[in-house]
């Protein structure tokens, strides 16, 4: 599991979520292979109507989840959006500055996460990111 699936399993437990990992580790030699659900999804989280599929990367590897959401397992993507009752969001992680009390910045630095929540309009992919 990387440091930044265990970050977004933090932020979610912060945040009231129930969460359940939905990757799965193979075993092959020499070494073994994490698969993703559908291959787009690391955690899903409950909600009390919706269920929100997560994907989780670091600061390097958004355009590529985002590539692979919105580009290469495009019909796994629309079959989970189909649903009203499910959202797809990709979770990414950057070191930023903090700062100081009188707002200036400081020399602190801690993880933030960045989220790009996914949606289905009139049979197209949209995204918007906050």
């Amino acid at each position: 599991m990387s440091k930044y699936t265990v970050m977004t399993r933090a932020l979610l437990k912060k945040m009231g979520l129930l969460y359940w990992d939905a990757e799965r580790f193979v075993q092959m030699k020499p070494h073994g292979k994490r698969i993703d659900m559908f291959h787009i999804l690391d955690l899903e989280a409950l909600e009390p109507i919706d269920t929100i599929g997560i994907q989780v990367c670091g600061p390097t590897g958004k355009s590529e989840h985002h590539k692979t959401i919105t580009v290469t397992r495009l019909e796994y993507t629309l079959a989970w959006l189909e649903s009203p009752y499910r959202r797809l969001w990709l979770i990414s992680w950057t070191k930023t500055l903090d700062k100081n009390k009188d707002g200036t910045r400081g020399k602190r630095r801690t993880w933030k996460p960045h989220f790009r929540k996914y949606a289905l309009e009139g049979g197209q992919i949209t995204w918007r990111d906050e």
